[in-house]
């Protein structure tokens, strides 16, 4: 009979199919460049794998004063940020976006299909990072409000 290994958390990660961190691709029209892409939204399961807090919490242990950064821009966020701390959330970033664009792919070194992440106007680059966040449905309307004539 062979000796059971015990299992450690790499043999877990390593378990974790790509499909189990998204929800199924959809088509979805990009507001400013009216180009139709397909985009999968991310599961809570990919936030903890690249091991950054869900969208809309906050970190642990955050300090009062990195608390009150959170109400400030991301402009004024991304000044307050050390290098190391932009180059963690860019690495972040680009991982997370290169997984959520199903087609275009998305590369900083775009071959035949692929299409590079400055080629994506600001307002529609926006408009994914809400759509990723759950901010607003399939068609860019907001998911902060109930629709007109619903009463909570």
């Amino acid at each position: 009979m062979a000796e059971l290994k015990l299992a450690n958390a790499t043999d877990f990660r390593n378990a974790v199919k790509d499909e189990d961190c998204y929800e199924p691709a959809r088509e979805i029209l990009l507001p400013e460049s009216q180009k139709v892409v397909l985009l999968r939204k991310p599961k809570p399961l990919l936030y903890t794998l690249l091991q950054v807090p869900l969208p809309g919490l906050p970190e642990e242990n955050v300090e009062p004063a990195q608390a009150a950064a959170e109400s400030v821009s991301s402009e004024e966020q991304s000044s307050m940020m050390t290098p190391d701390e932009k180059a963690r959330v860019a690495a972040w970033a680009v991982k997370l976006w290169s997984k959520v664009f199903v087609h275009p792919r998305l590369s900083l070194r775009p071959g035949e299909d692929e299409i590079h992440p400055d080629w994506i106007p600001e307002s529609d680059q926006r408009f994914v990072w809400k759509w990723i966040r759950g901010e607003v449905n399939d068609s860019g309307e907001s998911l902060s409000s109930f629709p007109g004539g619903v009463q909570a």
